[in-house]
């Protein structure tokens, strides 16, 4: 499908340009779910003081 393939290239991309730098966590395809409700986010990045 168009969508996986785009937001395969959007990993790639954020993995090249956050990955090498330890103060930035990347996680892809997290699933949330409270209450019941599950919600899901594509990419998320954090980032972290060190």
């Amino acid at each position: 499908m168009a969508g996986e393939k785009q937001e395969s290239q959007v990993s790639y991309f954020l993995d090249r340009y956050f990955g090498h730098d330890d103060s930035y966590r990347i996680l892809n395809n997290l699933k949330i779910e409270i209450n019941g409700f599950t919600s899901q986010i594509d990419h998320l990045i954090m980032g972290i003081r060190i």
